[in-house]
């Protein structure tokens, strides 16, 4: 398994991502699946094992950061000849059926999904990257541009072109690129944040 462009890649050409979108009430009532809105950053364990549990260090494997306000849909890519089992697990929970974690495939109660069968389990249409305005309009959402990695670059305004990052801003200024400068502030201490 890889990490490309936020997705998760498979040697046998299954890619799954992780789609950041909008949250719907958890009323019981069924809504549509909502559009995504860009994918989850992944992460490995091992890039981050100083500040990781040590179950997951042993574990292995990646991780998204998420706020709890946010939602989230998995986005499964399969070769079309070759339709896949894929199960879903949060923690030590299948999140297909609610019940305790198990490597094995059950059909009753079924705690796996296969890829190319999205129609069939849904009875809708698979999502449309990129959003479209029709697609949020079929939600009953406000349109609005939004950033899709496929899209090309738009120009930046006339109002933005003059916005430079402070890596850009050190450089003119004649600071070394990074460098922590001390700021007067008498009886205050700044510390470094946990980035």
């Amino acid at each position: 398994m890889q990490i490309r462009n936020n997705t998760l890649c498979f040697g046998d050409g299954v890619q799954i991502t992780f789609q950041r979108t909008l949250r719907i009430p958890d009323d019981g009532r069924h809504y549509p699946l909502p559009p995504g809105l860009d994918r989850f950053p992944l992460r490995r364990v091992q890039d981050h094992a100083s500040r990781m549990p040590p179950e997951w260090n042993q574990q292995g494997g990646v991780f998204l950061p998420m706020y709890q306000r946010e939602a989230m849909w998995i986005c499964f890519h399969t070769p079309a000849h070759k339709p896949r089992a894929v199960k879903v697990g949060v923690g030590k929970v299948c999140a297909i059926t609610g019940e305790r974690w198990s490597e094995a495939l059950h059909a009753h109660p079924q705690n796996y999904i296969v890829s190319e069968l999205w129609g069939e389990i849904t009875s809708e249409a698979a999502p449309t990257s990129p959003v479209t305005a029709r697609e949020y309009a079929r939600h009953g959402l406000p349109w609005f541009d939004l950033y899709d990695e496929q899209m090309p670059t738009l120009s930046p305004s006339p109002t933005l072109a003059g916005v430079q990052s402070i890596e850009d801003l050190e450089r003119h200024a004649g600071h070394p690129v990074g460098s922590v400068v001390r700021l007067p502030l008498p009886g205050l201490t700044v510390r470094d944040g946990d980035w």
